[in-house]
């Protein structure tokens, strides 16, 4: 057998990955010192050894189990399943090595021999030479189901490949006169012509010695290899020098923010960052950016699905008959509709259905070391342990997003301190496990930006075809009755009061001219206050309103294609040279930067449509 290193090291990456999610299953757990080690010598350990005769493949089999092969090997399978081996035993990976028809033997069944006492258990050991007459008889027999054992005893006289001419003499094996010419490995003679069997005999024993020498060289390099990664490993993981001096440094500010020593030491012991988080700042590689997320790269109607938007309304009508009194008491106290809190909860985690996937104060640990809102996040990390200190969640039921938001409405920890309720009397704030608390706590949170109480979201409108798209930016706001004047009918036949027919509003269009048109209020950038998306806003405010009224949008959405980040970053760039935007280059095609987009197509003397495209976007960098 030849073991190549590099199948070595193929073998120990598969168990390194095996570790890394064995310890995801854990967070927070203490690193163990001496794993990596144990690792890599159970990877070693689990490559096959070679038997004295060269090609011959042994491994341990459990008694009566599928002797399978791992998928590193399985270019060298051997069909080495002895006669004292154990009964029963099935080989189910037996594939010639190399010539013949390539496809399995399958439901290969060894017999015990009851003649001769078994040899130990667990070990395919070398088959012995027998004779056909013994093969067929009580012996060592192998109970083949395809072809017929009257097939598999034929005469045994040698073959001469059709193609090469080589001669297989293949010797003690019953699959070898097989129609499909099974050889295993370890049973098969060297090949050669006949007029070089002598040469070849000759030169056995030279082969021997280098299969041999090639065993103890790749075992080296093995050793070499699997040494190098279990120690290189755990000194990345239990010593980054730099994020355990920043972790400690930390401690004054804890003490100050309340944190108690035994909280700090607990929570910070084998902590390790997560490099692999998104936007973050790491020297020597490139910013990583945020994640795509969906409401920022996704076109309206891939994220405002209706089938999702109605399944989730649906549950929620379960929701507000189950929590009816605490819902009640909610709005009565906060002003803010149940329906709205629980779109809230609908949308960020699925109404606790969602499991968060990420250790939140290691989040909030590496955005505090290399993140790009690095003073944020040193402050959230602190306040996590406080948290964690009080007693209103445990370390490990901390989980969060990427973005370290937690609980079943996904609050960042300072915000668990600015807008926290205790609405269930229990005398902790717990929005992970306490829907009262939770609902309650997002209604504060939405009281303390400015909710109104009494106000709705948004108005559903058709808009006029000499509309200007270019006016749907917060600052342009007009009464609903003027811009009703202006063209723009409401897409329900509703009757507003007097009231709400002064009431200021801005124009918002997610598609520019092509898609559903909104009058917006106050009360959305309330919303989008929680979360920094129109589309966001749209869905809960969407949400909420189907749970008591199942009319979907009334004007379909129309976009099929949306820009890359990467090329709305370009746009808002090319724009910012034109001094028509100025406002962040973040890669999303917001209010501003689609209003901005307009102002470019009016003074191009384009079709203006507020809407990125590849056009406007190369007419954009060709401009000077």
């Amino acid at each position: 057998m030849t073991v190549r290193p590099i199948q070595l090291f193929g073998a120990f990456l598969h168990v390194d990955d095996t570790r890394d999610a064995a310890a995801a299953e854990r967070p927070g757990a203490a690193a163990d010192p001496h794993a990596d080690l144990r690792f890599a010598l159970a990877a070693i350990a689990a490559v096959c050894r070679p038997d004295r005769r060269a090609g011959h493949l042994r491994r341990a089999v459990p008694e009566g189990a599928v002797a399978s092969v791992p998928a590193l090997l399985r270019l060298q399978r051997a069909a080495d399943h002895a006669g004292g081996a154990g009964a029963d035993r099935r080989g189910d990976d037996l594939e010639p090595p190399g010539d013949g028809d390539r496809r399995r033997l399958r439901d290969l069944r060894v017999a015990a021999q009851p003649a001769r006492p078994p040899r130990r258990a667990g070990m395919a050991q070398p088959r012995q030479c027998q004779r056909a007459e013994d093969q067929a008889g009580n012996g060592d027999h192998r109970h083949l189901v395809d072809p017929s054992a009257a097939d598999l005893h034929r005469s045994r006289q040698p073959r001469r490949s059709r193609q090469s001419g080589w001669l297989h003499r293949d010797r003690c094996d019953v699959a070898d006169h097989h129609p499909h010419r099974v050889h295993p490995v370890g049973d098969r003679h060297r090949l050669g012509r006949p007029d070089l069997e002598s040469g070849n005999r000759r030169s056995q024993g030279a082969r021997r010695t280098l299969m041999r020498l090639t065993h103890a060289v790749a075992l080296a390099v093995g050793v070499a290899v699997a040494a190098s990664v279990a120690f290189g490993a755990s000194v990345a993981r239990a010593a980054d020098p730099g994020f355990t001096r920043f972790v400690a440094e930390l401690w004054p500010e804890a003490r100050e923010a309340g944190v108690s020593r035994a909280t700090f030491d607990a929570v910070t012991a084998g902590l390790e960052p997560d490099y692999k988080l998104p936007d973050l700042i790491l020297p020597g590689r490139p910013k990583t950016g945020a994640p795509r997320q969906a409401e920022f790269v996704q076109v309206p109607a891939d994220y405002l699905k209706e089938a999702r938007i109605e399944s989730l309304a649906a549950h929620g009508r379960t929701l507000m008959q189950r929590y009816r009194p605490t819902l009640d008491a909610i709005e009565r106290k906060f002003g803010v509709p149940a329906t709205v809190v629980l779109a809230i909860w609908g949308r960020e985690t699925d109404y606790g259905r969602y499991k968060l996937p990420y250790d939140a104060v290691r989040v909030m640990a590496t955005q505090a070391y290399v993140g790009r809102r690095k003073d944020q996040y040193r402050t959230e990390f602190i306040l996590a342990m406080k948290i964690i200190g009080e007693g209103a969640v445990t370390r490990q039921e901390m989980r969060s997003s990427w973005a370290g938001a937690t609980g079943l409405t996904q609050f960042l920890p300072s915000e668990y301190y600015k807008h926290g309720v205790d609405f269930d009397g229990d005398g902790r704030v717990d929005i992970w496990h306490s829907v009262p608390d939770a609902l309650a706590s997002a209604a504060q949170q939405l009281v303390n930006k400015g909710w109104q109480s009494g106000l709705r979201w948004a108005y559903e409108v058709k808009a006029p075809t000499r509309a200007d798209c270019t006016e749907g930016v917060p600052e342009v706001t007009k009464p609903i009755g003027q811009w009703l004047r202006e063209g723009f009918a409401l897409a329900r036949p509703d009757r507003l009061s007097a009231a709400e027919r002064e009431q200021l509003t801005s124009l918002l269009q997610p598609e520019g001219i092509y898609g559903p048109a909104f009058l917006t209020t106050k009360n959305y950038f309330v919303i989008k206050e929680y979360n920094f998306s129109d589309l966001y806003v749209l869905f809960v405010g969407h949400l909420a309103d189907r749970m008591t009224d199942p009319r979907p949008f009334a004007t379909p959405w129309s976009a099929t294609k949306q820009l890359r980040t990467t090329d709305v970053e370009a746009m808002q760039r090319g724009l910012e040279r034109l001094g028509i935007y100025r406002d962040k280059i973040d890669g999303k095609a917001g209010m501003l930067t689609r209003a901005a987009l307009g102002a470019y197509q009016k003074r191009a003397g384009l079709q203006v449509d507020c809407w990125p495209s590849e056009a406007v976007l190369r007419s954009i960098q060709a401009a000077r």
